[in-house]
Formats: structure tokens, C-alpha cells, sequence
């Protein structure tokens, strides 16, 4: 970042306020620019836990891997869930811990994705969650060893067909959904129905949180269109450090250009 130089000629009679003041000015970063917490592209991957991307699931779960689609925006190596073997295991990464302190701060997951028509059915589940657990390895255990238990955050959720469907919005109490575990619907504000299978296109997803004046707000976007808003205004959650892909499909599902960003404006 560049910054401005300072003059040494007196501006009017203030000459040392002037320099305090574009001193301070320039030792802070520009607001409103984002800064990308981590991006994935499984460029060479051979190793996902290597790479932070770790399945967990219940007992005798099959762990996600790595396929190849070069359906565009997707490039070569991709993260790919194997199909109905480990449809019900979630793949997580986790990412630098951040809060959403001040109205305005956001959180954005920013994904391609491509499911194909044999996954007709099948539903993606996509989610930002705060776990007390740190997660470091594959997880195939019961409720009181799986590093999703109490793990808080919210997620956007849509069935995956040929046409147009509908997403939704949860708050998750327990995001071990193995288990009993409470999920919230909110209320969808501006539902666009939509489409996420193709044989031959790829989509570019988000899920963006923000700290509003009432609450955590949620926007799902589809290639650039909002198609779904949804506002969290009781007891909204701010803090998060992992992601969590669920892709349930009888045939695999493909992601790639994974990142997690941040506005957040602190110094």
C-alpha cells in the first residue's frame, strides 16, 4: 500500500498537527478492502489432510478425495466427494479464528462447484461454524469424540436438481447432524428458485454473514445473483473458524477455488 509522503514546509500555522495527522492516516490499511483469510485450488494435492481438509463423520465413513473436472470455472485437480460411500461425511478446513466485532464486518465462503444429473436429488449443505475443537485428522467416531459437537454457525442448504429449487438458511446449535442436534430454519427474505445441476456448467457459490444493526445477516449467491437473504435476531453468532461442505448425491460432486474472506477493518 502506498502511503503519502510527508512535506516538510509548515501547512499554515499547524505543522506538526498536519504530520500527526497524515502520519496516522497512512499507518492504517484502506477500509472497505478484504483480506483473504485462505484460498484452495488442489493445484497438485495429493494429500488432503497435508493440504487441511480433513472428513469426519460417523463410524465406517469414506473419506472425501480428489478428482479431476475441467468444466470451467473448475481447473484440473478438484476436492470430490466420492458419492453415496461418503455422501453423509462432511469435509472441514479449518481457517484463522474471526469475529464479526463491528456492524458492517463480513464473512464470505466463495466456492465452484458441479454436480452433475446423476446427482439428481442429492443436497449441498454449506456452513460457517465456530468449534471448540481443534480439528487436525480425519474423524470417524461417535457423538462424544466428533469435533463437530457444539460446533456453532449457520449454513445455507439446497436440494441439487435439473430445476429450479429453492435454498434455505440454518443456525446451528450442534453441527455433529449425525446426531440429535438442533438446527434453526430462518426465514428466507428474497428466494430466487434456481438450478445447480448441469452436465456441462460449473456454478460459483457464496455464503456471505455480516454483522447488521439486528443481527447476523446471510446472503447466499449463484453465479452472482443473490438468491437467497435471511437475518439471525436472536442470540447471533459471531465468530467462526471452520468451514463445513456437506454434499449428499449418489454420484460424485466436485469443488475447487475454495476461500474464505474477510472485510474486517481492524488494523
Amino acid at each position: 500500500m502506498k502511503t503519502r509522503s510527508l512535506s516538510s514546509k509548515k501547512t499554515h500555522n499547524y505543522p506538526l498537527l498536519t504530520a500527526i495527522a497524515l502520519a496516522a492516516l497512512s499507518a492504517f490499511p484502506v477500509t472497505g478492502k478484504s483480506a483473504e483469510l485462505f484460498k484452495d485450488t488442489f493445484t497438485d494435492v495429493k494429500d488432503l489432510n497435508a493440504a487441511k481438509w480433513f472428513t469426519v463423520g460417523m463410524p465406517s465413513g469414506t473419506p472425501w478425495g480428489t478428482g479431476q473436472d475441467s468444466t470451467a470455472p473448475l481447473s484440473g485437480t478438484v476436492l470430490e466427494n466420492l458419492g453415496s460411500s461418503s455422501g453423509w461425511q462432511h469435509v472441514v478446513r479449518p481457517f484463522p479464528a474471526t469475529t464479526l466485532s463491528k456492524t458492517g464486518d463480513s464473512l464470505t465462503l466463495k466456492m465452484d462447484f458441479r454436480a452433475d444429473s446423476n446427482t439428481d436429488g442429492g443436497f449441498l449443505d454449506v456452513a460457517l461454524l465456530n468449534c471448540a475443537k481443534n480439528i487436525d485428522s480425519n474423524s470417524f467416531t461417535d457423538e462424544a469424540g466428533n469435533p463437530l459437537l457444539n460446533a456453532k454457525g449457520y449454513s445455507a442448504f439446497q436440494v441439487c436438481k435439473t430445476v429450479p429449487t429453492e435454498n434455505s438458511f440454518r443456525k446451528i446449535a450442534n453441527a455433529a447432524s449425525a446426531f440429535d442436534a438442533p438446527k434453526k430454519h430462518l426465514k428466507n427474505n428474497s428466494v430466487v428458485l434456481t438450478a445447480l445441476q448441469d452436465d456441462t456448467k460449473a456454478h460459483t457459490l457464496l455464503l456471505t454473514l455480516t454483522k447488521g444493526e439486528s443481527g447476523t445477516e446471510m446472503t447466499w449467491s449463484i453465479d452472482g445473483v443473490v438468491v437467497g437473504s435471511a437475518t439471525d435476531v436472536d442470540t447471533s453468532f459471531d465468530t467462526f473458524n471452520t468451514i463445513s461442505l456437506l454434499a449428499v448425491s449418489s454420484n460424485p460432486v466436485h469443488f475447487d477455488n475454495i476461500a474464505v474472506s474477510t472485510n474486517d477493518k481492524k488494523p
